[in-house]
């Protein structure tokens, strides 16, 4: 009784409290608005940018005025409406798709739902965006497919879409697609044969404009896997693990078998808690570094590693390990890889101070991250994991997309590089992995590319 009582005396505040929305069409006048005036135009890449004033009215009346409406027809022949609120004097329209004169009427808009006769006036778009981009448009052949670069100074939202030449129908065949708004653009499509290849690349607007095509032939480089064994025996390892302490690298766990072998291509299934490397722990104090402190090393973390022999590197696939829930073992989510093929020896650098300053960015060892700036290191690629919902980090209680589950449980998380140079070691420096740990839970780390020799 008390709750009904309750609902009662709130809902008869609520009415009593609130204000009705006000009824701008309560007084329908019948005076027709009179248009806009000094009207001007600036023909823009696409577009236009409208400007104009409205005329006086009287000060009892100035409140009657909503704003203006602008109707136009596209390239494509879709009939668009724009509003712009009385606090501006100008609209801008885009999404025309070649430089012909258009007419846009403009309407002025009462409160009363009154609208002006209609004021005409000539635009005529520039070139459209996407034209300009397809004059910088570039290819060149990238391991296991083409390479593509552009420039999009006003970072308008683009789709490129590669189609393929079946020689055997005499026909164009989708092959894939990828959008983009990035200033400075950049794209590989792989999964291509080494061997010469008819294509034709589209890049269209969210109007459906479209530019000319770029057809070419070409022959995509052969990328092969970059073996992390030959027969029995590993070709990987953790570089010069006898100092590993001097540079700030993650300790070559071994404890119950987990060695960095056991992270490697081949150790399935990948939820076997035997077959992951898992360094740290219980190794990766800071006194194993510094000689004080028993607190855990802190981000970022570094690991440097031998590839065994000199490669160019265009992809690299990692797993985590199987938790449940997915996603809670210690992943890492922000990294870099940097390659060299003369590290400097740490004899070179100094004492052990020296080396830990030199390789490592942490102010407890006053860090500089030098080894980046000396020239013995090159940054071969930015390693992101971002999930479909844009997030990175595990939160107890979350819930997977579909896509991402199968990247932590089947796929891998796999990461594309276009440097192309060739390198015999890999330093991964590490910000921050899902679960904040400073541990690593990866296996079946593969990476694709060409041997250099």
């Amino acid at each position: 009784m008390k709750r009904i009582y309750y609902f009662l005396a709130a809902m008869t505040l609520y009415f009593v409290s609130c204000e009705a929305p006000p009824n701008w069409y309560d007084e329908v006048e019948d005076l027709v608005p009179d248009n806009v005036i000094d009207v001007s135009v600036k023909n823009t890449n696409g577009g236009a940018v409208i400007h104009f004033a409205y005329p006086p009215l009287p000060e009892e009346k100035e409140e009657d005025r909503l704003g203006i409406k602008a109707t136009y027809t596209l390239t494509n022949g879709d009939v668009k409406t724009k509003y712009a609120s009385v606090k501006v004097d100008s609209i801008v329209l885009e999404g025309f798709g070649d430089t012909k004169e258009y007419t846009v009427n403009l309407q002025t808009m009462h409160k009363s739902g009154n609208l002006s006769n209609g004021y005409p006036v000539t635009i005529q778009p520039e070139m459209p965006p996407i034209f300009l981009i397809r004059e910088s448009l570039d290819c060149a052949p990238a391991f296991g497919g083409i390479n593509f670069t552009w420039e999009n100074p006003e970072e308008k939202d683009v789709r490129l879409s590669l189609y393929t030449f079946d020689q055997d129908n005499k026909d164009w065949v989708f092959f894939d697609y990828y959008y983009s708004n990035s200033k400075q653009g950049k794209t590989n499509f792989r999964g291509l044969d080494p061997e010469e290849i008819q294509f034709k690349l589209e890049i269209s607007d969210r109007w459906r404009n479209f530019a000319e095509p770029l057809e070419a032939s070409l022959v995509p480089l052969e990328e092969v896997p970059i073996a992390s064994k030959s027969g029995s025996s590993y070709v990987w390892s953790i570089y010069d693990q006898a100092n590993y302490s001097w540079r700030g690298d993650i300790y070559n766990d071994q404890y119950s078998g987990r060695s960095f072998s056991q992270a490697l291509e081949g150790r399935a299934p990948h939820n076997d808690a035997n077959t992951i490397w898992n360094p740290g722990g219980d190794l990766a104090s800071l006194n194993n570094y510094i000689g004080q402190g028993t607190g855990p090393m802190p981000f970022p973390l570094y690991v440097t590693i031998d590839m065994g022999r000199k490669a160019f590197y265009t992809r690299m696939n990692i797993h985590s390990r199987l938790r449940s829930p997915s996603y809670s073992a210690a992943l890492p989510i922000d990294f870099d890889i940097w390659g060299s093929n003369a590290p400097k020896p740490l004899a070179e650098i100094g004492d052990k101070t020296a080396n830990l300053s030199y390789w490592t960015c942490w102010p407890i060892a006053g860090g500089t991250d030098a080894w980046k700036e000396d020239g013995t290191w090159t940054h071969i690629g930015k390693c992101r994991i971002i999930l479909a919902d844009g997030s990175s980090k595990y939160v107890v209680g979350m819930t997977l997309a579909a896509e991402d589950l199968y990247k932590y449980e089947v796929d891998g998380f796999e990461f594309e590089f276009d440097h192309l140079q060739a390198y015999r070691y890999l330093r991964w420096q590490i910000h921050e992995t899902n679960t904040g740990q400073n541990i690593l839970h990866i296996v079946g780390i593969r990476f694709w590319g060409q041997y250099a020799e």
